[in-house]
């Protein structure tokens, strides 16, 4: 097999998995009044109101919310392998950036268990940035379809 064709996913492993680490995969909107709105990577998150940057802030306690975009990098590495199809990539990478909507769904319903007796919220609600999904759909439509 050609070393070219061998190193490829490696390298758009590599890529995606820094994609992942450095770049906002949320905008954290807070719906406490006295809450600060901030944009949250898996490395860093910067707040804005107090125009801050917290490295390794907030690494392990969003780790639900942004493990489906490592499944999704992991997806990709498949496709370049011929492991696993164009359809389900996008179907893993589409899941990827829904899910921490997903997750956030109780508290911007305000349903009752997420609200905490000083009237705080307890689970952030995390919008989506899609820059992850964008660069991987690009990745999965220049790797030619192959006919088996």
């Amino acid at each position: 097999m050609n070393k070219n064709v061998e190193r490829k996913p490696i390298f758009i492993g590599i890529i995606m998995i820094l994609v992942t680490l450095l770049v906002p995969f949320a905008y954290h909107l807070d719906l406490n009044p006295f809450g600060w709105n901030s944009f949250e990577a898996v490395l860093w998150r910067y707040v804005l109101p107090i125009s801050s940057l917290f490295i390794l802030d907030n690494t392990v306690h969003l780790f639900p919310y942004y493990v489906f975009g490592l499944i999704f990098v992991i997806q990709i590495v498949r496709h370049y392998q011929g492991k696993a199809s164009r359809l389900w990539t996008l179907i893993v990478g589409l899941y990827a950036e829904i899910h921490p909507l997903l997750l956030s769904l109780p508290p911007l319903l305000r349903l009752p268990f997420t609200i905490a007796p000083g009237g705080e919220v307890m689970y952030p609600v995390l919008i989506p940035i899609p820059a992850l999904l964008l660069l991987g759909a690009t990745l999965i439509y220049l790797r030619p379809q192959t006919r088996t």
